[in-house]
């Protein structure tokens, strides 16, 4: 009886180290997977007013929440320190995303808007219209390809000194 006590023991000893080897295998496998679907995503902000206050840069992947900060998928958070500024997003998931920019100039972390529609802070909208109204996932949402991608947005401030509400490129 000794003898078969020892082989199960030996033999619960081989299957655990087995278990242990698999799931070391998955997880790492898992873990490659995972990477390897990532994709990093290079924003080059152009137009940049350098001061006081982050431009904060968000990525939403998809149109639940969009344009808020309860959607944001990832962000970041950069000084606004020269005329262009790049950022670099690693690991995002491959497929739509959405960028969005704002230069929180007296650093209150939101968007200052008069009357609540026109900002008065700088901003700037990736896969950009040209027309004037609240950005929308539709029209500024883009594929992100497994192997990355760059995107250029041109910041827009508001004019100070002038009577319309036009904005600066």
């Amino acid at each position: 009886m000794a003898g078969s006590a020892r082989r199960r023991r030996v033999g619960r000893t081989v299957a655990h180290a087995l278990a242990l080897a698999l799931g070391i295998c998955l997880g790492t496998g898992l873990g490659l997977a995972r990477a390897a679907q990532g994709a990093d995503l290079t924003v080059i902000l152009t137009g940049v007013q350098p001061g006081p206050g982050p431009l904060r840069i968000a990525v939403y992947t998809g149109p639940k929440g969009f344009a808020t900060p309860e959607g944001v998928t990832v962000g970041k958070a950069v000084p606004a320190d020269a005329p262009t500024v790049r950022v670099v997003f690693h690991d995002l998931p491959v497929g739509p995303v959405a960028v969005l920019a704002h230069h929180d100039q007296n650093n209150n972390g939101r968007m200052d808007r008069l009357l609540g529609l026109l900002p008065t802070e700088g901003y700037g909208i990736g896969q950009e219209t040209g027309l004037p109204a609240p950005p929308t996932w539709e029209k500024s949402q883009f594929p992100l390809p497994a192997k990355g991608a760059q995107l250029t947005i041109i910041m827009r401030y508001p004019v100070a000194d002038s009577k319309d509400t036009a904005l600066a490129p």
